[in-house]
């Protein structure tokens, strides 16, 4: 078990990825989550295709352990529109704490 205690999600977020910056989505739209459960980072980058942009949502999860990077519960939206793209990536995220509770107690059974 651990003892470290997070007072923001910032906090969640840094312990799992330290100062590393994402270079396929370098740029933070926002950050969310419910602490000390779980934290999101919203991020966007150019996409791979000219004129289309990239918008990942990465979740960190607080365990027993520590903190846990969750790929079932990231996303990735791709498109050329990057405020729907946004928009689309923050109401997921708004959505998030009911998937994390799942996701949570599949882990424990």
């Amino acid at each position: 078990m651990h003892d470290t205690t997070y007072d923001t999600c910032v906090d969640i977020l840094r312990a799992e990825y330290g100062d590393s910056r994402n270079f396929i989505a370098p740029n933070v739209i926002a950050h969310g989550g419910v602490v000390p459960k779980w934290a999101a980072e919203i991020a966007y980058g150019e996409g791979i295709e000219h004129g289309t942009f990239l918008v990942g949502v990465s979740v960190v999860l607080v365990t027993d352990e520590g903190t846990e990077r969750c790929f079932e519960l990231s996303r990735c939206f791709s498109g050329p529109n990057l405020d729907a793209l946004r928009d689309e990536a923050l109401t997921y995220m708004r959505g998030l704490d009911e998937l994390v509770d799942d996701q949570l107690r599949e882990e424990v059974a």
